[in-house]
C-alpha cells in the first residue's frame, strides 16, 4: 500500500514531466500544440492586445481634430500623440515578442501555435501607433508574405497600406488597395476588419491627395458597411464637408443634418451645426443668425465663441455686407483663447479685407497677430512676416506724418 502523500507526490511528479514535455516546441506533438495555443493566448497575446486597445483608447481622447479643413478618415494624432502612447504600446511589442519566442511552432513553412501571426501582427500595429513606421511596416509585409495560407495575410495588407499612406507612399498604397478589393469581390471569407474598413481606407487615400470626387464614390460605399457609430458618424460628416467644398449645398446639408440626429460627441455636434448653417440659402438670413446668437448665450460653447463669430462673418459677407463682416471678424480675434488656428484664419482675413480698404493701421495690427500667432512651418509665414515687417514701417510714417500735420493745422489757427 501508498499512503496518501507519497501518492499525491508520485502524481505530481507526474503531471510535471507531463507539463515539462508540452512544454517543448521542438516536436509537433498534439499535447505541445494544444498547451502552446492556450498559453500563448491567454498568458501572453491576450494581455498585448489589451495594452493596444488602452492605447487606442487614450489616443482617441488626446487628439484634436482641425475643422477648418477636410478630416482625413483615420486621424492617429502628432508625434508628441505617439509618444505619450509609449508604455502601452512597448508593453504589446514586449508580450508579442515573448509570445513569438516561447510558443512558435513553425514546422515545413507552415505555424501550428495560430497566436504567433497574430503576435507579429499585433507588434506591428503598435508599432504603427508609436508612428514608427519603417519597424511597422517590415512586420506587416512579413506577415502578409509569411502566413499566406492564413486569411491575417489580408489584414496585414491592408495594414500595410495605412502604412504607406501615412508615410506618403501612394502608388504602392494604391496597388495594394487594388489588389485588396479584386480579392474581397472573389472571396467571401474575407476577414471582417478588411471587408468593414477597405472602402473607408481607400477613401482616406484619396482625401490625403485632395482627391474628393474618388473620396466620395468610397465614403459612400463604406457608409454601407458595417461600421462602428463614431466611424459611421465621422465618415457621414466628412461628405458632408466634401459635398459643402464642391458648392453642392443640399447634399451638404443632408449629411451635417444625419450627423446631428445621431448624437455624437459635443465638439461633432457643434462642427455640424456650424457647417449646417454655412450650407445655408442666399436670402433671408434671420433664422440662421438667430441661431448663431443663441449658440453665443450657451456657456457650453465659451471656447467655441470665435467660430461661431467667423460662421457669422460669413453668412453676412455673403450678402455683401462688408462692415458687420469686419466687425464679426474683430469679434472672432478678440474672443479666440485656446484656438491657434482659428485666431490666425480670423486675423488674416480680416487683414486682408483692411489692407484692400486701406486702412494700414488696423491691418498692420492684425497681419502682426497673424505673425504672432502662427506656427513657423505654416507655407506662407515668410511672406507674410515681411508684410507685417512693411506695414509697421508704414504705420510709423503715417502717424509721423499725421501728427506734424495736426502740429502745422494748430501753427496756423
Amino acid at each position: 500500500k501508498i499512503s496518501r502523500s507519497k501518492f499525491r507526490n508520485i502524481l505530481l511528479g507526474l503531471l510535471s514531466i507531463i507539463l515539462l514535455a508540452s512544454c517543448s516546441t521542438k516536436k509537433n506533438k498534439w499535447n505541445r500544440r494544444v498547451y502552446h495555443n492556450l498559453t500563448s493566448h491567454y498568458n501572453v497575446w491576450w494581455n498585448g492586445n489589451q495594452s493596444v486597445k488602452e492605447g487606442e483608447k487614450a489616443l482617441s481622447e488626446a487628439v484634436k481634430d482641425d475643422y477648418t479643413t477636410i478630416l482625413p478618415v483615420y486621424n492617429y494624432g502628432t508625434k508628441e500623440n505617439a509618444l505619450s502612447l509609449n508604455s502601452h504600446m512597448d508593453r504589446a511589442i514586449e508580450k508579442a515578442a515573448i509570445s513569438i519566442q516561447r510558443h512558435s511552432m513553425r514546422f515545413n513553412g507552415k505555424e501550428y501555435v495560430k497566436w504567433i501571426d497574430d503576435s507579429y501582427l499585433m507588434m506591428a500595429q503598435a508599432n504603427f501607433y508609436k508612428q514608427e513606421f519603417i519597424p511597422a511596416r517590415r512586420t506587416f509585409d512579413y506577415v502578409a508574405n509569411s502566413y499566406r495560407y492564413n486569411d491575417i495575410t489580408h489584414t496585414a495588407n491592408l495594414w500595410l497600406a495605412k502604412t504607406y499612406i501615412e508615410t506618403e507612399q501612394f502608388h504602392k498604397a494604391e496597388a495594394l488597395l487594388q489588389s485588396l478589393i479584386v480579392e474581397t469581390a472573389q472571396n467571401d471569407k474575407m476577414p471582417k476588419y478588411v471587408r468593414n474598413n477597405l472602402d473607408l481606407v481607400y477613401a482616406d487615400f484619396h482625401i490625403k491627395q485632395k482627391q474628393y470626387d474618388n473620396a466620395i464614390k468610397y465614403l459612400k460605399s463604406g457608409l454601407l458597411k458595417n461600421l462602428d457609430k463614431a466611424t459611421r458618424v465621422r465618415a457621414m460628416f466628412i461628405l458632408g464637408q466634401i459635398y459643402e467644398y464642391q458648392n453642392d449645398n443640399t447634399r451638404a446639408r443632408e449629411q451635417f443634418e444625419s450627423v446631428i440626429k445621431k448624437h455624437p460627441s459635443y465638439e461633432m455636434t457643434f462642427e455640424a451645426q456650424m457647417n449646417l448653417a454655412k450650407c445655408h440659402d442666399n436670402g433671408d438670413t434671420s433664422s440662421i443668425m438667430k441661431m448663431f446668437w443663441k449658440m453665443l448665450d450657451d456657456v457650453k460653447n465659451v471656447d467655441y465663441k470665435d467660430r461661431i463669430f467667423y460662421a457669422m462673418s460669413d453668412v453676412v459677407l455673403r450678402n455683401n455686407n462688408e462692415s458687420s463682416g469686419i466687425n464679426y471678424l474683430r469679434k472672432s480675434v478678440a474672443t479666440s483663447k485656446t484656438n491657434d488656428r482659428q485666431k490666425v484664419k480670423s486675423s488674416l482675413k480680416v487683414a486682408t479685407m483692411l489692407f484692400d480698404n486701406r486702412d494700414y493701421v488696423l491691418s498692420q495690427a492684425y497681419y502682426d497677430t497673424v505673425v504672432m500667432t502662427m506656427d513657423r512651418t505654416y507655407p506662407e509665414y515668410d511672406s507674410l512676416l515681411n508684410l507685417s515687417v512693411i506695414l509697421s514701417d508704414l504705420v510709423e510714417n503715417l502717424t509721423v506724418y499725421q501728427l506734424q500735420d495736426s502740429l502745422l493745422r494748430l501753427a496756423d489757427m
